[in-house]
């Protein structure tokens, strides 16, 4: 029996791989920092830890039907896997072999067979002779299989299903050449998925979860939330929220539309901008995507960008803009303003007349950061599709489900 820890509660649940000779309680912050939203799981590989060894020589093979063995005994259905390193390379081979386990994926500083190519013959010797020096849980094993299989996972296309992957990059703690090198197969990692996006995280080593724990947590919430969008409503939404989906929906689906013969409609995009800076915001962003992703509303691309992340070229290919910000001292967050900064003048002619719209949370007053984003858009040329939302102090269940019907109806504007 592997030993396990656990904390919190909350949909999709979150499972968390170690690196190479790492134990669960190197994820102790990550855990502490997911727990107040999500369930989140952390166990020591076989001969870790506080877990007994095994003897099957077919280690690779071991530790990946292994770690399915935890979901399947610790989760609800599908989770979001979290692996550093060496643990990288494995949920990434489940993702291969059990798509079904899965619903996204975050790579911390992933290993890859390839990376010590950049270095010098002489160094690669050097790393293989100082773990002769140490105990090492991949020693012993049967490396032919193990490269078969880490083989059949690079020839594997797309080498991930079709969810939500962020793969996080360390910038510092390795000779240039060879960080460089390291880096860029994690960034054709990235691009291999099909919802897979790419982040060099400044200041940090390869302990990525230990010297940035808010960076690492930050990326599993974003991808549950994007996992969580696609969940049954009825696994995770306050009562009565269904009833609201199938009134709005019910007016705006996008399958209503009537459709020629042999044509196939070109599929709306919805940019979704945000700063989610607290627990409030981030249960009002997972009811908006709730409902900009329900499954009623069909032939909607939702795309989510965090505010200093999106471009110009993000809202110049989309079709309609939601827009999520605290409001600071009277004003949008800094990363809101920073996102229009960036995009004003190229977009300034191009998206005239295009749908938006905003939700906001306060402590005391939204009305200030309303004012200012709406006259930016006014000044864009936007059209306010909706009201804005605003909710003050903890969102209720009302408040949620004003934030899912926000998303729903300016997903369902897009195609009717």
């Amino acid at each position: 029996m592997l030993r396990r820890i656990e904390a919190g509660t909350g949909r999709p649940d979150v499972l968390l791989e170690a690196g190479r000779n790492d134990v669960a309680a190197s994820w102790r912050t990550v855990m502490d920092l997911l727990s107040p939203q999500l369930h989140v799981v952390a166990y020591d590989r076989a001969g870790l830890g506080a877990s007994p060894p095994a003897a099957d020589p077919a280690i690779l093979a071991r530790q990946v039907n292994d770690l399915a063995t935890v979901i399947t005994t610790a989760a609800a259905g599908r989770c979001v896997l979290a692996g550093h390193s060496w643990g990288g390379v494995l949920v990434q081979l489940l993702a291969v072999r059990r798509p079904d386990l899965v619903a996204g994926l975050v790579l911390v500083d992933p290993a890859h067979e390839q990376m010590t190519e950049a270095l010098p013959p002489v160094a690669r010797w050097g790393t293989r002779l100082a773990r002769l020096g140490r105990p090492d849980e991949l020693r012993g094993g049967d490396t032919a299989a193990s490269l078969a299989m880490l083989r059949e996972l690079r020839r594997t296309s797309p080498p991930f299903p079709d969810v939500p992957v962020v793969v996080l990059s360390a910038s510092r703690g390795f000779p240039r050449r060879f960080r460089a090198h390291w880096t860029e197969l994690q960034a054709s990692l990235a691009a291999s998925a099909p919802r897979g996006r790419h982040i060099v995280v400044h200041r940090a080593g390869h302990q990525i979860h230990r010297q940035r724990p808010d960076v690492v947590a930050g990326a599993i919430r974003q991808v549950a939330a994007e996992a969580r969008a696609r969940l049954p409503l009825a696994q995770w939404a306050a009562p009565g929220l269904r009833a609201r989906a199938e009134r709005v929906t019910g007016v705006h689906s996008r399958s209503a539309r009537t459709r020629l013969p042999g044509c196939r409609w070109a599929m709306a995009r919805l940019l979704i901008v945000h700063h989610t800076a607290s627990p409030s915001m981030q249960v009002m962003l997972e009811a908006v995507l709730a409902g900009a992703a329900t499954d009623e509303i069909e032939d909607v691309d939702v795309v989510v960008r965090p505010a200093l992340a999106a471009t110009a070229l993000d809202v110049l290919g989309a079709d309609g803009y939601l827009l999520g910000t605290p409001a600071n001292i009277g004003y949008m967050s800094g990363a809101l303003k920073h996102f229009f900064d960036g995009i004003y003048y190229p977009c300034l002619t191009a998206t005239q007349r295009r749908p938006y719209a905003l939700y906001v949370h306060g402590n005391s007053d939204t009305g200030g950061a309303v004012r200012a984003v709406e006259s930016i858009a006014t000044g864009l040329g936007w059209r306010r599709s909706r009201p804005p939302v605003t909710v003050l102090g903890e969102p209720s269940p009302a408040d949620r489900e004003a934030c899912w019907e926000l998303g729903a109806t300016v997903a369902a504007e897009l195609v009717t």
